[in-house]
């Protein structure tokens, strides 16, 4: 079951918590949103798969959402309580491009400021001074997705000859005791 309790609205951003009490191990019916939104899981995991592409998310990586993307989520391991950022045209800047965010020690930290701030209640500077912090510590963040097939014009590396010298590997060198 999916809760979405809004934490403060403003014209260019929205900030949610939202919680899943699922445990649904198969893929959920397919969602259509029409908004630009970053989640960060703050508790649990689960999965997501958004146009063919799938992603396990944790509190270690986030999502980037789109318009019209077909969302389907999964939850294997239980609920989970994240945080959604309804983001307009001015901050989405730089975070066009991609699905993932890697969530490092500067994104965490940006996150929690985030939540304080909301809980502290000053919605128009320290919430979004600390939104800001928080799309600029994501944007340089990006977690590669699945690479596409190339196409070579070239031909395959030829393997190795048997003239070509070999080393052993390091931990073949040393005799074992």
């Amino acid at each position: 079951m999916l809760c979405a309790v809004p934490l403060t609205a403003r014209p260019d951003f929205a900030v949610s918590a939202v919680s899943c009490r699922a445990d649904h191990p198969r893929w959920s019916e397919p969602d259509v949103r029409d908004d630009h939104r970053l989640v960060l899981v703050r508790r649990g995991r689960f999965r997501r798969r958004a146009d063919g592409a799938s992603a396990d998310l944790d509190p270690t990586l986030g999502y980037l959402g789109a318009p019209g993307e077909e969302e389907r989520f999964a939850h294997p391991a239980g609920g989970d309580v994240c945080t959604s950022i309804n983001l307009g045209p001015r901050l989405r800047e730089g975070l066009t491009g991609r699905t993932t965010v890697y969530v490092d020690t500067r994104v965490d930290m940006a996150h929690r400021r985030l939540l304080a701030a909301a809980a502290g209640g000053d919605v128009d500077y320290a919430l979004t001074e600390e939104l800001l912090h928080l799309i600029a510590a994501a944007a340089r963040r990006p977690a590669p997705g699945p690479a596409p097939p190339t196409v070579s014009s070239s031909p395959p590396p030829a393997p190795p000859s048997s003239t070509t010298t070999r080393t052993r590997p390091a931990s073949s060198r040393w005799p074992r005791s």
